[in-house]
Order: C-alpha cells, then structure tokens, then sequence
C-alpha cells in the first residue's frame, strides 16, 4: 500500500530541492522525515524483550499487522521473519504508517 505521507513528503522533498537547493535546512528536514516514513518501524515485546520490526502492510482478511524482523544493528536479513500481530502487540514509533479512516469525508 501506498503511503500518503511518504507520497507528500516526497513531492515535497523534490519541490524543496528545485526552490531551495538540496543543502538547504528545509530540505534536509523533509529528506529526514522522509527517510523514517520509509523505515516504517514498530516495536514488538519479545522472549528477549522490546525488538524492532519493519511493519509490511496490514493484512485486512486477517486483521493483524504483517512485520518483518527482528532488525539488528547490523541489520541480518537471513535471521529475521515475517510475523503477524494484533494492533495491541506493536507500539508505533516515529515514522510507523497510520490510515486515518474518520477524516475521508471532514470538512477541510
């Protein structure tokens, strides 16, 4: 699924880097947040404790939260695994996507 905000942030980074120049402050602000709308991170109590996961996409048939992980620092791609888990498993952290169904139809 599509992100709205990385889809703004990225028009924004572009318009950014055209007014301003790629150096500037403002858009080295908007290439950070752009870059923690694509890590897409969660949080996840584990036997080990509070692990790092990379949320995938929100499987609806299910109704649970598909992740990748646990990420290490070094990230190991062969030790982590695609999960799935309840809303009330994870804890968003900046950057973690969000669908704001209430808002389709608000005034403004």
């Amino acid at each position: 699924h599509g992100l709205e905000c990385e889809r703004l942030l990225n028009k924004l980074v572009i318009i950014s880097r055209r007014v301003h120049g790629p150096g500037h402050q403002i858009t080295c602000h908007l290439e950070i947040g752009l870059d923690l709308c694509r890590k897409r991170r969660v949080v996840m109590m584990t036997n080990d404790g509070m692990k790092e996961y990379q949320a995938l996409h929100f499987d609806e048939e299910e109704g649970r939260h598909v992740v990748n992980g646990p990420i290490s620092n070094p990230r190991k791609p062969d030790e982590e695994e695609i999960v799935t888990a309840a809303i009330n498993d994870i804890i968003l952290i900046e950057g973690s996507p969000v669908i704001c169904d209430g808002l389709k139809n608000a005034a403004h």
